[in-house]
């Protein structure tokens, strides 16, 4: 593993407490295309929190903290697992039945 000398996001946001638009969307577009490769090889990152982007001493991030990570082996989801929607209709409609409230929280 390579030493990376500039710290971790967290530290960087404490330091310069707002990043410019220009370091705010290299940060964003590089810590989007290091989860991206993580689920392109059928891995999910359970642990997705600033101070595990890490910083290399040109400003670049990495990903860190792989302990929860958790292999995805979409050939072994069943259909169930996909009909949580029905369900929350099946719900709602069961509770409007009853006339209890409704809240929908944006």
């Amino acid at each position: 593993m390579e030493r990376l000398h500039g710290g971790d996001v967290l530290m960087l946001l404490m330091r310069k407490d707002i990043l410019n638009v220009d370091e705010a969307r290299c940060c964003v577009a590089e810590t989007d295309l290091a989860f991206e490769s993580i689920q392109k090889s059928s891995y999910i990152h359970r642990d997705n929190k600033h101070g595990n982007l890490l910083l290399d001493r040109y400003g670049h991030s990495r990903l860190s903290y792989f302990v929860l990570c958790k292999p995805l082996d979409c050939g072994t989801l069943q259909e169930q697992e996909f009909s949580v929607g029905d369900n929350v209709i099946e719900i709602l409609e069961t509770e409007e039945r009853s006339g209890a409230s409704i809240r929908i929280q944006q």
